[in-house]
Parts: C-alpha cells; sequence; structure tokens
C-alpha cells in the first residue's frame, strides 16, 4: 500500500473494500508505506487482517476525520508500529466484537474515546501507548505488556481474563462516578509493575472521591509492584461480595483531603504483604463490612487514622505505624488479630474529660464494641494510650513499651487482659480503668509515671505477678468505689503511698505480694474501706513511720 506507487492501493480502505480480497479465507497482509492515511468511512475487513510498515514502528498514521469508528474488527487483527488518531469526540479508534481478538504491538492510539474489546477473542497489546484514549476490554482474554496510558483509563469487565506487566498512567483527568484510570468488574487480572502518577478521579458532581484503582462485582486481582501517588486521587476502593485482590509490595503516597487513601468495604477481601503507605492530607487503610489479611504494612505521616476497621475483620503480622494525627488503629464492633506490630511516634492531643481533667484525645490503638489481640508489640514515644477500650475486649501479649502516656486505658465495662508487659518511662497513669471496665493483668512491669501508676475508679482490676515502681504519685490509686486483687505482685519506689484508697467504699485485696520503699504509707485509706492481705511483705515505707496499713 502507498500514496506515490501507481500499482498498490492507495489506501487501507481501498485494499479492504477490493472484492477480489473480500473472501479469502487465510485474510490479507497490508504492507504499508510511510505517510499519513486519511479515512471518512470506517474500516472493516470480514476476514483476518494484518497491518505493517515497511519503515518501521511510527511511520504511517491511519487518521478517522468522519463521524465513524476507525477500524472495526469480527475476525483476528493484527496491526505493527500503526498510529491509529480518531478526531471525533465520539468515536473510538478500533472496535472488535465476537470472537474476533486484536493484536497491537508498538502502536499508538490517539483519541478520547477508548478502544472497545469487546467479545470473547483473545487480544494482546504490546509496547502501545494509548493517549487520550484508552482501553475498555469487555470479556474474552488476553495480555497487556509495556504500555503507557497517557491521559487514558482501562477498565475490565465482564469476565474479562487479561495479564498485565509493567503498565504506566499517568495524567488522567476523570469525571463521573466510576471514571478511574484502572477499573476492574467482575472480571479476573495479574497485574505486576504499574504505576499510577498524577491522576485526578472526581464525583460528577465535581467533589472529590474517586480511585486510582477499582475492584470490585466479584473480581479476583493480583497486584504486584503497584505504586500509587498524587494528590488528586484515593488510591485503591475494593467492593463487594466475593470480590478478592491481593497487593504485593504496594506502594502509595497521596491521597484527597480528609479520606482513606485505601477503602475496602461490602464483603470484600483484601491482602496487603509488604506495602507501605503514606497519606498526609488523610486516612491509611479504612476497612467496612469486609474482610483485609496483611502481611508486612507500613503507614506513616497520616492526619487521620493509619487503620480504621468498622464491622469488619482484621489479621495478620508484620504491621508498623507511626505519626499520625489520629489513633494509629481505630476498631469499631470488629474482630482484629495481629502480631509483630509497632507503634511509634505518636504525638496526642488533649481533650478535657467528664470529671474536669485533661486525657489524651488519640493514642495507638482505639477499640468500641471490639474483640481486639495484639501479639509481639513494640511501642515507643506516644504521647497518648497504647490501648483504649470502651465496651470491648481485648488481649495484648508480649510488649515492650518506652515513654508511653499510657499503656491501658479501660471504660465501660470493657475487659482488657495484659501478659507480659515491660514498660518503661512512663508520663501517665499507665494503667486506668473507669466506668465498669475491668482490667487483669499477669506477668507485667510498668516503670514510671507522673500520676499514679495504676488507677481504677469505680472498675475492677487485678494484677497477677505484676510490679509497680517508680511512680511520682501512687504506685495503685483506687476512687469510686473500686475494687483490686493483687496476687504475687509488688508495688514499690513510688514517691508517695503505695496503695491509696480514695474512699470507704473502695477495696484491696493482697496474696502473697510485697509493698516496699514507697515515700507514703505502704497502704493506706478510710477508716471504713476494705483491706485485705495474706503472706504479705510491708517494708521501707516511710508515710508516718509506718509499714503497713
Amino acid at each position: 500500500m502507498s500514496q506515490t506507487d501507481p500499482r498498490a492501493y492507495p489506501s487501507p480502505r481501498a485494499a479492504m473494500e477490493d472484492m477480489r480480497l473480500r473472501d479469502l479465507t487465510e485474510g490479507i497482509y497490508l504492507h504499508v508505506e510511510p505517510g499519513v492515511y486519511m479515512e471518512q468511512v470506517m474500516l472493516s475487513y470480514p476476514g483476518p487482517l494484518m497491518i505493517v510498515p515497511t519503515h518501521g514502528p511510527g511511520t504511517v498514521e491511519l487518521v478517522m476525520v468522519g463521524e465513524q469508528d476507525l477500524l472495526v474488527a469480527r475476525g483476528h487483527r493484527e496491526l505493527y508500529g500503526i498510529t491509529l488518531r480518531v478526531e471525533s469526540e465520539l468515536r473510538a479508534p478500533v472496535k472488535t466484537e465476537g470472537a474476533g481478538g486484536l493484536k497491537a504491538v508498538d502502536c499508538r492510539f490517539i483519541g478520547t474515546e477508548p478502544l472497545r474489546v469487546w467479545g470473547s477473542g483473545k487480544s494482546e497489546f504490546v509496547n502501545c501507548r494509548f493517549e487520550g484514549t484508552g482501553l475498555e476490554w469487555r470479556g474474552g482474554r488476553g495480555l497487556i505488556a509495556g504500555c503507557v496510558f497517557d491521559r487514558a483509563r482501562l477498565s475490565l469487565t465482564e469476565d474479562a481474563v487479561v495479564v498485565a506487566r509493567s503498565i504506566r498512567f499517568s495524567g488522567f483527568e476523570g469525571g463521573g462516578v466510576g471514571a478511574s484510570p484502572l477499573s476492574i468488574s467482575g472480571s479476573r487480572a495479574e497485574i505486576t509493575e504499574c504505576v499510577i502518577t498524577d491522576c485526578h478521579v472526581a464525583y460528577s458532581r465535581g467533589g472529590p472521591g474517586g480511585e486510582a484503582v477499582v475492584v470490585s462485582q466479584g473480581s479476583q486481582v493480583s497486584f504486584v509492584d503497584l505504586s500509587v501517588s498524587g494528590d488528586r486521587c484515593n488510591a485503591i476502593h475494593v467492593q463487594g461480595k466475593n470480590t478478592r485482590a491481593v497487593f504485593d509490595r504496594l506502594r502509595v503516597e497521596g491521597g484527597f483531603e480528609g479520606r482513606y487513601t485505601v477503602f475496602v468495604r461490602w464483603s470484600a477481601k483484601v491482602r496487603l504483604a509488604d506495602t507501605w503507605i503514606s497519606h498526609v492530607h488523610g486516612g491509611g487503610v479504612k476497612v467496612v463490612d469486609a474482610e483485609l489479611d496483611v502481611d508486612g504494612l507500613t503507614v506513616e505521616n497520616t492526619k487521620g487514622e493509619a487503620l480504621d476497621v468498622v464491622e469488619g475483620d482484621l489479621r495478620g503480622r508484620g504491621v508498623r505505624l507511626s505519626r499520625a494525627e489520629m489513633d494509629l488503629i481505630k476498631v469499631v464492633a470488629s474482630r482484629v488479630r495481629l502480631s509483630d506490630v509497632e507503634f511509634r511516634d505518636h504525638t496526642g492531643v488533649e481533650q478535657v474529660g467528664e470529671d474536669g481533667k485533661t486525657y489524651p484525645r488519640y493514642g495507638a490503638v482505639y477499640v468500641e464494641d471490639g474483640d481486639v489481640e495484639l501479639e509481639d508489640v513494640r511501642a515507643f514515644d506516644l504521647d497518648g494510650w497504647l490501648l483504649n477500650v470502651t465496651d470491648g475486649r481485648a488481649r495484648m501479649s508480649s510488649v515492650t513499651a518506652e515513654r508511653l502516656a499510657t499503656v491501658a486505658l479501660v471504660k465501660k465495662g470493657a475487659m482488657v487482659h495484659l501478659k507480659d508487659v515491660k514498660s518503661l518511662e512512663g508520663r501517665r497513669n499507665q494503667l486506668l480503668v473507669l466506668s465498669a471496665g475491668f482490667l487483669e493483668t499477669s506477668d507485667c512491669v510498668f516503670e514510671g509515671s507522673s500520676h499514679a501508676l495504676a488507677c481504677a475508679d469505680a472498675a475492677g482490676i487485678t494484677l497477677r505477678s505484676t510490679v509497680l515502681r517508680r511512680a511520682k504519685s501512687a504506685g495503685l490509686l483506687l476512687t469510686g468505689g473500686a475494687s483490686a486483687l493483687l496476687e504475687d505482685s509488688e508495688v514499690r519506689d513510688c514517691s508517695r503511698d503505695g496503695i491509696h484508697l480514695e474512699d470507704e467504699k473502695s477495696r484491696v485485696s493482697l496474696v502473697r505480694c510485697t509493698i516496699a520503699d514507697n515515700g507514703g504509707h505502704g497502704v493506706i485509706g478510710p477508716s471504713g474501706a476494705e483491706v485485705k492481705s495474706e503472706d504479705g511483705v510491708f517494708s521501707g515505707n516511710r508515710g508516718h513511720g509506718t509499714d503497713g496499713f
């Protein structure tokens, strides 16, 4: 095919409409000399078709100047090194249907409407560029490799099965619900080495809310080395029953103001492995009525919660959370099981409680009506609490902590068990139990506090094989009719009383305990307060010259 050789077809349409070639079962091969070929009528051929430039990629351009799709394929099509441009804002460069597929290598597609790869055929796109246009893949199966989507999007729907590797998205300007650079609905995909940068996704009303990657409608997708950056879109949204997504080596930086950059909801199941997230304008990961499994997750520098779980299920290991302006983990009516967890560098905000005292507003783990188990925990430099439980259940074990405001805050009927906790250089009440909450510790050491190390107000506390030492106030303070049981425990080296009962309704039982070397009494309280001791040791307490109570 040539624009200068009189012996050749002058245009692709001339060759495709030659009746001598229409019925060839083997199809036609068009060898095209360099040039720009303008078309006003859709190109269509009933059989297999191959178009190849004579002088290599980038030398041949097919342009549709009319109000039609440029190339419609019902049989197999192969394009090598061709540029296809559509000037109409309503038409696509290529449309495939039925069992026909498209293979494009080193091609460039330019327009505003996406290529429509529809039907049951097999298609391949290798080293192609999509500029303004995109790729809408419905059904069928195929491969995308080494492709660039410039201001363009990729959507997989209707049981499409696609393998994609080394693909890049940039500069996409989405408008309308669902207009994301990469969306997968009711399909299966394996995506490796995908980079998404500087994309803008917005709802049709103009406000922020869209995500760069959307997986929904029962899709089954695995991602390896997905990277999303930019402040004009959220990163990921996975939703829907039977929807499953696995992200390995996910990297996310940025996102919309005040929104979570990774959102999982509506019975979806997601796995995050070796994932890093930073979102200075909003939150990290939010799970609502869904399941999240993690194996290596770092979230840092977030304005909102690093992890927020509502009526969901979170489990896994290797979690690293730091520098959030709100809670590092917020759990509401959910189940959480995590091990190998690290919290650090959390700057808290104080609020005034009902009693007029100031308390941290945020901390590491906040639980409301949830069930949480944390194992192998490391916590450093937290201005708020390590664990705050309201009307829920929590168990935390194998904990190393330094420079925390509070280890555990237990309220409103919550039940918490701490095992093998060592907290040094504490700043406030290390243990604070309020409003009918209950706290039990075993094999623990709590050292340092500007307040009482442990305080129970109208609540219950049990300390087994636990050491309270070096508080600037009392070791244990009981108020509001609180009750305490200490077994095989020590309260020592506190600046004031070892154990202080503030009212007559409070009570304490000591079994095989040592109360020693405190600046005040060993145990002191009003005459009506109940104090019991069995096989106890009281020594070195300096309150009014007495060691006892």
